[in-house]
């Protein structure tokens, strides 16, 4: 019995790393861009700037809240590139993990710090630094993760299975 569970157990992780392939393919493209774009602009390739348009409607892209690298800004600030390198790993925990729990409270407290630096900061009423935008981008990519990927995961589910159902029903009748 427990041999049986365990190869069921088998099958659910891989079916979540299978769904949540495209997701890992999209940020690690996302992260990969915000990093080529920089290089391609020290190389002074006109290029660079199609790569630095396609993060633009994510992330405002300031050069002083960016990180450096080539001698120019990466395509993500600091807090959206923290964003998205923590819903990559969280991403790969869900995926290996095989769960689809949601943690609602521990992923709105992950989103505070974040809604609190940004907001404080907007409003000038204090100074933020880069540091602190990685930093509270990390926790908000988690609280998101924690949020989206066990939602995902159960819609994609709900909608293979719905499929796999319909397509049985219409090839046995």
């Amino acid at each position: 019995m427990q041999n049986f569970q365990g190869a069921a157990e088998n099958e659910e992780r891989r079916r979540s790393i299978i769904y949540l392939l495209p997701i890992y393919v999209l940020l690690f493209l996302i992260l990969l861009d915000a990093f080529i774009a920089p290089f391609l602009e020290s190389r002074r390739l006109a290029i660079s700037q199609v790569f630095y348009g396609a993060l633009k409607p994510v992330c405002h892209q300031w050069p002083t809240h960016c990180l450096w690298v080539f001698g120019s800004n990466t395509a993500l600030c600091c807090r959206c590139l923290g964003i998205f390198l923590a819903l990559f790993f969280t991403g790969l925990f869900y995926g290996i993990r095989g769960a689809n729990q949601i943690y609602w409270k521990t992923a709105i407290l992950m989103n505070l710090p974040a809604l609190i630096d940004g907001y404080s900061q907007l409003k000038g009423w204090r100074t933020s630094n880069n540091f602190l935008r990685f930093g509270t981008g990390l926790l908000a990519g988690v609280g998101a993760g924690l949020i989206c990927f066990p939602v995902y995961l159960i819609l994609v589910t709900s909608i293979a299975l719905t499929f796999k159902k319909k397509h049985f029903q219409s090839n046995s009748g």
